[in-house]
């Protein structure tokens, strides 16, 4: 396969801020599922993945380097204590199978993490943002 493909589960994901990035090739798998990690919500920005015992839902692109993913996810491999996301291969489940991609999982102790930021039950950064945040009750 020409590219490197990437589960993304957030922004990068189709009808989100940064899907359609220049290195994007295409869209490999539009369902895809990841086992084995939490989601987070960001400050309610972004999504972040910390190992645990969730699902995440995503999907499988293929992009031509790495280059831009880096910059966007605030990675870098030659600081990765300061590194906001690392990348990480993962196995990924498809409708046609698993197979291995690279993905960014947020650079925190898990168990810190949980107590700074809100979960995501659902493992779905679509779903969580169509939802917005509880409203607010008026009392009068």
């Amino acid at each position: 396969m020409e590219g490197h493909p990437v589960f993304v589960y957030g922004t990068l994901r189709q009808g989100s801020c940064r899907f359609g990035i220049p290195s994007l090739i295409k869209v490999l798998h539009a369902e895809a599922e990841l086992k084995g990690f939490d989601m987070l919500s960001i400050n309610g920005s972004f999504p972040g993945l910390v190992s645990g015992e969730g699902t995440v839902k995503g999907e499988i692109h293929v992009f031509k380097t790495f280059k831009e993913l880096d910059r966007i996810e605030g990675f870098s491999k030659t600081d990765l204590e300061h590194s906001l996301y690392l990348r990480q291969t993962v196995t990924v489940s498809t409708p046609e199978g698993e197979m291995e991609a690279s993905t960014y999982v947020f650079n925190q102790d898990p168990d810190a993490a949980r107590k700074c930021y809100s979960s995501v039950e659902t493992g779905d950064w679509l779903d969580h943002q169509r939802s917005g945040p509880p409203a607010a009750s008026h009392l009068s």
